[in-house]
């Protein structure tokens, strides 16, 4: 099943975080974004969703299933912290953790 950012599952997982005061990161939705599909992973909170990263570096075969993503992201969290997201494969790679830890902190 695959879905936009913005339909029933994130929406869901949104008004749960706001109903419980808290943060939820999910790994692994195939996120639905014209005709493409990507594996990602995302983080909401109470005021909604904060950050999403789509896989960049996919398993042997992944391919025939999802587009791989092209770029990095970061978001301040809780007002003090700087967080980005991985997921799967890409913690392998040293280059993609080096590449977000430099958008700061």
């Amino acid at each position: 099943m695959t879905e936009p950012l913005n339909g029933p599952i994130v929406k869901n997982l949104e008004r749960q975080a706001r109903d419980a005061n808290t943060s939820i990161v999910v790994v692994g939705l195939y996120e639905k974004e014209g005709e493409n599909v990507y594996n990602t992973t995302f983080l909401v909170n109470p005021t909604g969703l904060l950050l999403s990263y789509r896989k960049t570096h996919l398993w042997v075969g992944e391919s025939a299933q999802v587009k791989a993503g092209d770029c990095f992201r970061s978001c301040n969290w809780q007002g003090t912290k700087k967080i980005g997201l991985l997921i799967c494969y890409d913690v392998e790679y040293p280059e993609t953790a080096r590449a977000v830890a430099s958008m700061g902190t």
